[in-house]
């Protein structure tokens, strides 16, 4: 089966969106990148093309492929092709006439409006019905539904009609009755629809409502003035085929109240009604179950750009329902039919259908449980926070997806708590030993204050007594100065005294050597007080240095421990 719905991973959040929209279980693959961001991407052997997760996606990292662009390149090849038109292209393009124009310039060679296809594919269920009594039977307009079916619910294979749907009926019509040949491209409002085409072969090319008008816009095609329409008008109300519920009233317009008509639409509801239809008694079933992906059927299909409010485009059905011949007289409808039993041939109009059954295994209740341990949900309200955030309903089935191997056990918001939790935990015991080796520091710091104050006040101690000594020092000095000469007087005195003198004068010459040893003296004792004061004052320094380092460094502390409490507080607010 073809794949149609892409991740763009580079524009990928992990928001799970995408995962919390989708229908089936295992389409989304979440994973975490080289760089530790999670990712989600889509499983193409899973997906169903129901186009959930691009409708939900934020961030433009889902998209979709069609034929848009394979079919104006062959038109600018010179393919002819005959182009049908789904009748939600009245509520989704409104300027539809110019846009057909534009279309048969650029070489479109027949029109047709699908609307016909549904007057008989609604023809076909009824017939069906009278015919064959199948007991319920599910529709199948809608190819997701119908992807649903054949990959993960294989039991409802025989409720699933047979009748194709109203662009398959109206190919059929085209190739067997009315006698065209060439390639049929469709204008759709639905992504499935490549799928449904692909499994039939009957139509060659499915062009969205949107990606065609992207394609005109890109391409500044401008629309021609004058309009053109459709080679076969619609007959009867298959122009609100597109309604929720569209083909309920038909049905029920041909046949009355005669049948249980039940009906279901949009992503978040269908697939479950489908999965509790396959698990009903059929006394509770209805004759026919009405069912389509889109909650408003296909008007606001996936392949459109769903500029129309629900309002708007019900004001352009019920205009439809009321210009359409069939809306008002049911005798035309039954003249319709009636030719339709003599033209047309029943079994053209059924489809036989080829499972690709999707085999999801069966997860233990040992898996399960280890699923929960990675989450670290041990107590039954942690197993039962289902909050949704990781794209599951409930945590018993993110633990499934888990044990699938298609999610991962980050994604779940309570774990991320619990994580945050553990790392407040750690934050508060570092910061509570953080402010006991603070409080420690702070009064080691202050017996050091106290010590590097003695020291201060014993360097100015010895500063005052080496300036005390320079004044001893120097009047030794003077004092060695003064008995010099009075050496030399005594010297010159015992001169003159002659023989008399010559005791005097050894005494003299040993008075002068001694104030010159006490010169000597206190020139060195000058000296070394020089040195010391050098040294003192050094030494002074580098106590005041050391202080105003470990000031410095009490500073930082300080500034560590008010950013510590800091983020504790900051913490508290993530426990």
């Amino acid at each position: 089966m073809r794949n149609l719905v892409h991740s763009d991973v580079e524009k990928c959040v992990g928001c799970n969106r995408c995962t919390g929209v989708c229908p089936v279980e295992v389409a989304n693959i979440a994973y975490s990148d080289g760089n530790g961001d999670i990712k989600v991407r889509t499983d193409p052997d899973k997906c169903i093309a129901c186009g959930a997760c691009i409708d939900a996606c934020r961030h433009s990292a889902r998209y979709y492929e069609d034929d848009t662009d394979k079919f104006f390149a062959d038109l600018s090849k010179g393919v002819r092709m005959a182009l049908i038109v789904a009748p939600a292209s009245r509520t989704n393009n409104p300027e539809s006439g110019r846009l057909y124009a534009l279309l048969k310039g650029l070489g479109v060679a027949k029109l047709y409006d699908v609307s016909l296809g549904a007057d008989i594919c609604t023809w076909g269920y009824i017939r069906y019905i009278e015919k064959n009594h199948p007991g319920p039977i599910i529709t199948q307009p809608c190819p997701a539904i119908v992807n649903y079916v054949l990959k993960y619910d294989n039991d409802l294979l025989k409720y699933l009609s047979p009748v194709h749907s109203p662009m398959l009926c109206l190919a059929v019509y085209m190739r067997k009755y009315d006698g065209v040949r060439e390639p049929i491209a469709a204008l759709s409002p639905c992504i499935a629809k490549a799928n449904e085409f692909e499994a039939t072969g009957l139509i060659s090319y499915n062009v969205t409502f949107k990606k065609l008008w992207d394609y005109i816009e890109s391409h500044k095609l401008k629309l021609p003035d004058e309009t053109v329409t459709f080679e076969h008008q619609q007959s009867a109300l298959g122009r609100i085929f597109p309604m929720p519920g569209g083909l309920r009233e038909n049905v029920e317009f041909y046949l009355g109240k005669t049948m249980r008509i039940d009906k279901s639409e949009g992503q978040s509801r269908v697939y479950a009604d489908l999965d509790e239809f396959g698990k009903q008694q059929e006394r509770n079933l209805p004759e026919l179950f009405d069912v389509l992906n889109c909650q408003e059927g296909c008007n606001l299909g996936t392949g459109c750009d769903h500029k129309r409010n629900a309002f708007e485009i019900n004001a352009v059905m019920e205009a439809q329902r009321l210009e359409s011949p069939g809306g008002r007289d049911r005798a035309y409808i039954t003249e319709l039919y009636d030719s339709f039993d003599k033209t047309l041939k029943l079994s053209d109009f059924q489809r036989n259908y080829s499972p690709e059954r999707v085999s999801i295994r069966d997860i233990s209740e040992l898996e399960i449980e280890n699923a929960f341990a990675k989450m670290r949900k041990e107590e039954d309200w942690e197993r039962n926070y289902d909050c949704g955030a990781c794209g599951s309903n409930s945590c018993l089935d993110m633990a499934r997806k888990i044990a699938l191997g298609v999610n991962l056990p980050s994604n779940c918001v309570q774990q991320m708590r619990s994580n945050l939790h553990d790392e407040f935990l750690s934050a508060k015991q570092i910061h509570d030993d953080v402010s006991e080796n603070t409080k420690q520091i702070v009064d080691h710091f202050a017996t050091f204050q106290n010590c590097v104050g003695r020291i201060s006040q014993q360097f100015d101690s010895v500063n005052q007594a080496v300036r005390q000594y320079g004044t001893m020092a120097h009047s030794i000095d003077l004092i060695a100065n003064y008995i010099t000469i009075i050496a030399l007087n005594a010297k010159i005195e015992a001169a003159r005294a002659g023989n008399a003198g010559k005791s005097f004068a050894v005494v003299a010459d040993e008075i002068e050597n001694l104030a010159r040893q006490c010169k000597e003296t206190v020139k060195a004792a000058q000296d070394t007080s020089a040195e010391s004061a050098r040294a003192t004052s050094a030494m002074t320094e580098a106590v005041s240095d050391i202080g105003a380092s470990m000031t410095t460094v009490m500073d930082l502390v300080e500034v560590i421990a008010r950013k510590t409490t800091s983020l504790e507080e900051s913490a508290i607010e993530y426990p």
